[in-house]
């Protein structure tokens, strides 16, 4: 940046020189007119016209593109007239800019997208970077038709046939009537908003077999039908599934069971799944920032299991923050209607588990060898005690009136949960102290 001159109107190497010319043939100071806003000891040596130094800073005022440089090298015309690193998204977007920052933000630098609107290919991937369209096959569940090639306005009616594309990437929009198997590959699967995958036949809507990795993000699975088939998310022995801020409800059986891969959900909810909501019999599991509720069945023929039941001892389980309420399971089923987990030494952290049954008795909460350190675990009744959003329209988030203070669940004194996110992807902790279960107030 050029400092403010103490000649009025000409930069610092302009003055020197012609002061030099100047003062050879009729003395230093003839033709040299002073400052009067210079002062040596300010910032940017200007003491009294700030707008000035602004003017004559080179990375900031201009008239065209080219005259601007560096990471700000586009400039704002019709704004603010000034060098800016972006005007529209495009701009982020040229080659030797980095992928993960394509989307122009409203103070005119390059940002990560955020949303899929966001991106001319409708997919944001995780990284903040946009997928390229001829990277991702396009599934709409109303619109699409198997005929079609999966492509950005011709899109396939089903996952099914968007999985024999051989594409990394599946983007899913509407409701799609499948039952999907995933069967050796390694997929990202991104749902629209109100985007649905169900199926009017008996059956799991979604497994995966062999060493599929896949990713699901936002997508709603929903509605399985079909006595000892109708699962949401069947994990198979030696795949790896992940969920992100997706919803699993209404099935006829588990939610999501999980015989021996990897089951990483993060951010979602189970609900209303008549079988149990999670079930994890063998592998590594990862249960953070979910919200679990109102699964299973108190009667006298219901499930063996309510909220969650955990078998598997394996290093690299997790399962913290979780919301578990309202959950049922039939008389003298084993174990507690919210967590009977089967694991020596696992210790879970920071989960509200109440309000959960056993035919329709609300007694003990837990079952099985595990801890829950800094957790709330109490009985409860079918009244809404903690002070929930709504719990008949299954709205688990905290409230103001939700009990605060030591061995409460909001506001909760000594408990630590600096750097984290909650189910709606806020940071923790609020306002200096941290609340249990999934959301943070």
């Amino acid at each position: 940046m050029l400092v403010n001159s103490k000649y009025r109107g000409e930069t610092m190497k302009n003055v020197i020189l012609g002061c030099l010319l100047l003062g050879l043939a009729v003395g230093a100071s003839a033709g040299c007119h002073k400052n009067p806003y210079y002062c040596e000891n300010a910032v940017d040596n200007n003491c009294a016209n700030p707008e000035l130094d602004a003017r004559i800073d080179a990375s900031k005022a201009c008239t065209a593109s080219t005259e601007c440089m560096g990471t700000a090298n586009v400039c704002d015309v019709n704004g603010t007239k000034t060098c800016v690193e972006c005007v529209v998204s495009a701009d982020c977007q040229m080659a030797g800019d980095p992928p993960n920052a394509p989307v122009c933000g409203a103070d005119r630098a390059c940002r990560a997208c955020t949303q899929h609107s966001e991106c001319a290919s409708e997919v944001c991937l995780p990284t903040g970077a946009c997928a390229v369209a001829m990277d991702v096959a396009y599934v709409d569940g109303t619109g699409g038709t198997d005929a079609g090639t999966c492509a950005q306005g011709a899109a396939c009616k089903t996952i099914t046939t968007a999985l024999t594309k051989a594409k990394g990437i599946i983007k899913v929009t509407n409701t799609v009537n499948d039952q999907v198997t995933v069967l050796n590959r390694n997929v990202q699967i991104f749902a629209g908003t109100n985007s649905k995958l169900t199926s009017t036949s008996n059956g799991a809507l979604f497994t995966t077999s062999g060493t599929s990795v896949v990713e699901l993000y936002d997508l709603a699975i929903a509605d399985a039908s079909g006595t000892s088939t109708g699962f949401g998310i069947q994990v198979g022995a030696n795949t790896t599934v992940k969920m992100t801020r997706g919803k699993v409800s209404g099935c006829r059986e588990a939610g999501i069971t999980s015989s021996g891969g990897t089951v990483t959900v993060t951010g979602a909810t189970v609900t209303a799944n008549n079988g149990g909501g999670v079930l994890v019999m063998n592998g590594v599991f990862k249960l953070d920032n979910n919200i679990i509720s109102s699964n299973g069945n108190g009667s006298a023929t219901g499930s063996d299991f309510g909220g969650v039941q955990l078998s598997s001892n394996m290093s690299g389980n997790s399962f913290t923050q979780n919301t578990i309420v309202y959950n049922h399971q039939k008389a003298g089923a084993f174990g507690g209607p919210g967590v009977n987990c089967a694991v020596t030494g696992f210790a879970g952290a920071r989960n509200i588990v109440s309000a959960n049954d056993t035919g329709t008795v609300f007694a003990t909460q837990t079952g099985g060898g595990c801890t829950y350190g800094d957790s709330f675990i109490s009985a409860g009744s079918a009244a809404n005690t903690l002070g929930f959003a709504n719990i008949a329209g299954l709205d688990f988030h905290l409230t103001a009136a939700s009990p605060a203070g030591a061995g409460m669940v909001r506001d909760v004194p000594g408990v630590v949960c600096t750097g984290t996110k909650d189910i709606d992807g806020e940071a923790r902790p609020k306002n200096g102290a941290c609340d249990l279960g999934a959301d943070e107030f």
